[in-house]
């Protein structure tokens, strides 16, 4: 997220160790040093942030009253499994800090059929002027709890 210092990737788990080197550009997880310092190289278990960066299709959820989403693909919502039970509050449902444009927001991921979607309330959507149909560039970051 912007105003945080530099980074270096990480590993939280085996499998997602494995997806960075593969993908790096699609996912970084982040720590802090095991002394509280400056953010460093962490180890397995010290994993603070899961950062994602992707493209997504808006949909619109026609339900009594319309809400709209960010469809989460397949890739990322396979490495977002891999942390689930280290960032849920209960029901499959996972805290975020998202970005889209220019603007920064709080929300929570909600579980769908396998996947994820991304809620888009209107203070993000309305002054971009997104629609169901756009494709938009997300950055997101999963805090994990410990």
């Amino acid at each position: 997220m912007p105003g945080e210092p530099p980074v270096h990737q990480a590993a939280a788990t085996a499998p997602v160790a494995q997806r960075i080197e593969q993908q790096p550009s699609n996912l970084t997880v982040v720590g802090s040093s095991p002394t509280g310092g400056a953010k460093s190289r962490a180890q397995v278990g010290e994993t603070d942030l899961v950062e994602l960066v992707f493209d997504a299709p808006v949909i619109e959820w026609r339900g009594p009253a319309p809400y709209y989403f960010a469809l989460v693909p397949e890739e990322e919502c396979a490495a977002i499994s891999e942390v689930a039970a280290m960032a849920t509050y209960g029901w499959g449902v996972i805290p975020v800090e998202a970005r889209i444009g220019r603007i920064a927001f709080e929300t929570s991921l909600f579980p769908k059929d396998g996947g994820y979607l991304l809620p888009l309330k209107d203070a993000v959507r309305k002054p971009q002027g997104l629609a169901e149909g756009d494709q938009v560039s997300v950055e997101m970051t999963i805090r994990l709890r410990h």
